[in-house]
């Protein structure tokens, strides 16, 4: 059987997913921030414009034509990202994960947990449709606005 690959939102939309594992299971606000800044506004641009421009230079590092991705090669362009954030702030949360989700000399991942984490994303965003975005909605609970 074939390997399902995803386009360039649903590995965005995976990579997003493993980041929130990484949220819950730190409350580290680096990993907060990310996700706000990775979320999709109603213009369909994400809360931070550089996010999607940061994820689509990733994505562009680790193929070169138009296709769909493995989750292997999305796996990368999520390291890539990460590692564009990590320069930007310096963030020891991020770090961590870097170094978990390396690959050691024997081919072997730094942290095995982090696969399964990851097939587990990349199963869920499978199952959505593949225009899915993660909106933000402000919710409030002031009447006056």
């Amino acid at each position: 059987m074939m390997e399902e690959k995803l386009t360039k939102l649903q590995s965005f939309n995976a990579m997003r997913k493993f980041l929130e594992i990484y949220y819950k299971q730190t409350s580290s606000d680096d990993f907060g921030t990310l996700l706000s800044d990775t979320q999709f506004l109603s213009d369909c641009g994400t809360a931070d414009p550089a996010a999607w421009y940061d994820w689509i230079n990733s994505v562009n590092s680790v193929i070169t034509t138009e296709e769909k991705l493995t989750k292997q090669q999305a796996y990368n362009a999520t390291i890539k990202f990460l590692e564009v954030f990590y320069e930007r702030t310096k963030s020891d949360a991020v770090r961590v994960l870097l170094n978990e989700m390396d690959f050691l000399a024997d081919g072997r991942l730094a942290h095995p947990a982090v696969l399964n984490y990851w097939n587990k994303c990349v199963e869920a965003t499978l199952k959505e449709p593949e225009d899915h975005k993660e909106y933000l909605t402000f919710v409030s609970t002031d009447k006056k606005l």
